[in-house]
């Protein structure tokens, strides 16, 4: 399996190939005067232009992929059908924005949905919609995020979320966690808050939690921690209020404050929800039982595809190749969950050597 990326991933994957990409913008002094949409389209052509060198560079040294998996945010997937028209292209379908129900203008404290706003939000679609139609199919994790895009390529896309290891993450009644700075030892009989987010930023809900604190605090004066969820679509699609989770209104300070005390008063009555909201992410996000097999029948379903047919298109050249299940046999098909830094990733999805090069 060969991964293209501009950043080295921090760890080697067994089997997997990585090769670093470099974009180069070209003209970049005459586009400093230029509009920031124009520089951000330049910069992702550039990582398209990139990506398409190395795929044609591999394909001149007799690579030929069963299959490619792009992630179409950064606009490497643009010019993946030029270098590789017959080989099938799965596209990470991840968001396509809308100046509606969506992230853009969703706290008016903080953005305004003015015409050049609205304008340059458009301005972020176009490769992502271009890879879509150039793709065979897409694969989106959640049905949130599969309608973000327009309808009539929403049947194009997939479902299948990323997955969750409920093996390793579960509840563990003799958990204990040590914060050595703050001096304090949590177990579950303490009453711990947790916000969970990659950033501490208004988009992930910071400033609510923060307004509503000091009211929780009062509430429950010995809390450490808490869990919140706000009743917005992303999370409605995996919470259910009163039977899987409990919801508030994402600007409601009071109203979290609130929820988040009375759950921690009335933490054994809530046993049986914390027990189906388990019971629930293991049922239909589960990593080894539920998700990563769709994933890998997604794969298999394509890379057959492209063994059932050696008729090439286009004028570069094509090696003939065995059949998809034949190549498997003979060299073992492994897939890996790929975690690196990638922007895209492209595979032929057959065992290789671990490495890492400069395209």
């Amino acid at each position: 399996m060969i991964g293209l990326a501009v950043n080295q991933p921090a760890l080697a994957t067994p089997g997997v190939r990585v090769i670093r990409h470099r974009p180069v913008l070209r003209d970049e002094e005459s586009l400093r005067a230029a509009r920031s949409e124009v520089r951000e389209a330049q910069a992702k052509v550039a990582r398209g232009h990139s990506v398409a060198d190395c795929l044609a560079r591999l394909r001149e040294q007799g690579f030929v992929p069963d299959l490619i998996v792009a992630h179409s945010g950064w606009r490497e997937a643009y010019f993946v059908k030029d270098v590789f028209p017959e080989v099938p292209l799965i596209v990470y379908a991840e968001y396509s924005y809308q100046g509606d129900d969506g992230d853009a203008f969703f706290d008016g404290e903080f953005t305004t949905p003015s015409l050049e706003a609205r304008e340059r939000l458009r301005l972020k679609n176009p490769h992502l919609l271009h890879a879509l139609l150039a793709a065979d199919r897409g694969l989106s994790p959640t049905a949130f995020q599969r309608s973000r895009h327009p309808e009539v390529l929403q049947e194009r896309i997939v479902v299948i979320h990323d997955g969750i290891d409920s093996a390793l993450l579960k509840p563990d009644p003799a958990a204990v966690v040590s914060l050595k700075t703050a001096g304090l030892k949590l177990t579950p009989s303490d009453e711990v808050i947790t916000f969970v987010a990659r950033q501490l930023e208004p988009y992930r809900g910071y400033h609510i939690l923060m307004r509503a604190l000091p009211e929780l605090l009062a509430l429950r004066p010995r809390a450490q921690v808490a869990i919140g969820g706000s009743r917005t679509a992303p999370v409605e699609e995996v919470i259910e209020h009163g039977r899987t989770g409990l919801l508030v209104d994402f600007f409601d300070a009071h109203q979290l404050a609130l929820t988040v005390a009375t759950a921690l008063e009335r933490r054994t009555e809530f046993s049986q929800l914390r027990q189906a909201a388990r019971e629930h992410v293991v049922g239909h996000y589960d990593l080894k039982t539920r998700c990563l097999p769709a994933q890998l029948e997604l794969v298999r379903t394509f890379a057959d595809r492209a063994g059932s047919s050696s008729q090439a298109h286009g004028s570069l050249p094509v090696r003939r190749r065995k059949p998809a299940a034949q190549r498997r046999h003979d060299r073992g098909l492994r897939v890996h969950r790929l975690s690196v830094p990638a922007y895209g990733v492209y595979g032929s999805f057959v065992g290789g050597q671990t490495g890492f090069s400069t395209c």
